[in-house]
């Protein structure tokens, strides 16, 4: 028995892939810590797959609690292997495994560098590690952190890219693009800057604001739009004063869109632009913008820095430098032929690296007894 474990998730496309994919050659079960009430659960309801929903807050005598029941449910499961997927998922479910002597207890590192800088997290990673079987390293950052921390844990490591389904993003439907624009007011005449990302002070927002005030001065019928960006954080009061130097119809807020495959079409350009260094551990959203042909600004950040080339498949800038950041809007604006080239280039290297089917391959090799 495969028993998945995963907490504080709402949605989550990639997971979803992989359930439907491995559920046909192998018997699955799903934990979810604090992911009541979600889209993952409704999505196990409707395919028919059996799950426990656990929550945990973290507190001392509520880990116990917590741990004991994850060890309750994964004995009357019979779990043969455990995969974990984010922090309290592991903490938990990798302990919970151990105790019992699971056979396979995997583990995918989602993270950077954040918990490096925090002694108690870099201690629980150096647990986690240790107690593990199999460390899934989601690209060669997260491969590289694992190692620094734990280097006896290099023969447990393999590093397996996140799978896309190609088949979604291929699928568009103009109706849905239209009902988007027209629910954030975004006339099809101007010209749309697009930003999908939490806002925490190294994704860099704070640069992009800059830079597209430097752009909102030259070209005025432009628009920054910011995706699924999070009010609640120190970070975005200085992004709140930073939006005072832009025109209020220059700037949309979307605070969360379930469309985003839709929404990615709108834009004229997206960006996505790290601080250089390792925090970036993945960036899915590098992915899913090359896979839906949109000219891209990139950081030599996360998964970007495996695989992007400057004017080969997107443009890279200096993440700190707006006057940077500016001249890759300017040249994608005005290069209309090169940026086809660009968007091909980077469409075809995308699917080359990211199919959900090597993914599931990989996975069921690790699986398999």
């Amino acid at each position: 028995m495969l028993v998945y474990i995963v907490s504080d998730v709402n949605k989550s496309l990639g997971l979803e892939w992989v359930f439907k994919k491995i559920k046909k050659k192998i018997k699955i079960k799903v934990v979810l810590i604090n992911c009541k009430n979600t889209k993952l659960e409704e999505f196990l309801i409707v395919n028919n797959i059996e799950y426990k929903n656990l929550i945990f807050k973290r507190k001392y005598l509520h880990t116990f609690s917590s741990l004991f029941k994850l060890v309750r449910i994964l004995y009357i499961w019979k779990a043969t292997a455990v995969h974990c997927h984010l922090r309290k998922a592991s903490v938990l479910g990798i302990l919970a495994a151990y105790l019992l002597r699971v056979k396979k207890r995997i583990y995918t590192r989602h993270h950077g560098s954040e918990s490096e800088h925090i002694f108690s997290e870099y201690l629980i990673d150096k647990f986690i590690f240790l107690m593990s079987t199999h460390i899934l390293a989601i690209s060669e950052i997260t491969k590289n952190l694992t190692l620094s921390n734990t280097p006896s844990s290099k023969s447990k490591i393999k590093k397996i890219y996140h799978g896309f389904n190609f088949e979604y993003f291929d699928t568009l439907n103009p109706i849905k693009i239209n009902l988007l624009r027209k629910k954030y007011h975004i006339n099809e005449n101007i010209f749309v800057i697009g930003v999908i990302s939490r806002l925490v002070d190294w994704k860099n927002v704070d640069k992009i604001i800059d830079s597209f005030a430097l752009f909102n001065n030259k070209y005025k019928k432009s628009l920054l739009i910011l995706a699924n960006a999070n009010f609640n954080t120190k970070y975005s009061l200085k992004i709140k004063q930073k939006l005072n130097i832009i025109p209020k119809k220059n700037y949309r807020i979307i605070e969360f869109e379930e469309d985003l495959k839709h929404l990615y079409k709108i834009f004229d350009i997206f960006i996505h632009i790290p601080k250089l260094g390792d925090k970036e551990a993945f960036g899915q959203t590098y992915v899913e913008a090359l896979l839906l042909k949109t000219p891209c600004i990139f950081s030599n950040t996360g998964v970007a820095k495996e695989f992007t080339n400057h004017l080969k498949n997107s443009y890279i800038c200096n993440p700190d430098n707006k006057y940077s950041i500016f001249r890759g809007m300017e040249y994608l604006k005005n290069n209309k032929f090169k940026n086809k080239f660009i968007i091909n280039n980077g469409y075809r290297l995308v699917k080359l690296k990211f199919g959900l089917k090597a993914h599931i391959q990989k996975l069921y090799k690790i699986y398999r007894p």
